[in-house]
């Protein structure tokens, strides 16, 4: 696929990864199968999961081992959309535009 008018190739198309967890739907039994998967696309630059406090201490010693770095978001409880589902969405967006070309996983 040619890339765009601007010459910046789309989103997804190179082997440059950053790979980004919803640490409300992964846990930490999940971490190697999970690396194996995005590893086996292309070389993960950045590993990024979006968890409570709670849980980034809970897992530090896993999320260490894996080399995945904890984005600690803060808990609004009461009928707003969840932050961590927001601040991953826009991690991947801004990871996608990046000039470093890294596609999100």
């Amino acid at each position: 696929m040619p890339p765009p008018p601007g010459g910046r190739p789309p989103c997804g198309s190179l082997r440059d990864l950053v790979l980004l967890i919803d640490g409300d739907q992964v846990g930490p039994s999940a971490f190697p199968p999970l690396l194996g998967a995005v590893r086996a696309r292309g070389s993960i630059s950045d590993a990024r999961i979006y968890l409570s406090e709670h849980r980034a201490g809970l897992w530090r010693a896993d999320l260490l081992r894996h080399g995945i770095r904890p984005v600690v978001v803060p808990r609004v409880y009461g009928g707003t959309k969840d932050p961590g589902d927001l601040e991953l969405a826009l991690d991947a967006a801004e990871a996608c535009l990046r000039p470093r070309r890294d596609r999100a996983a």
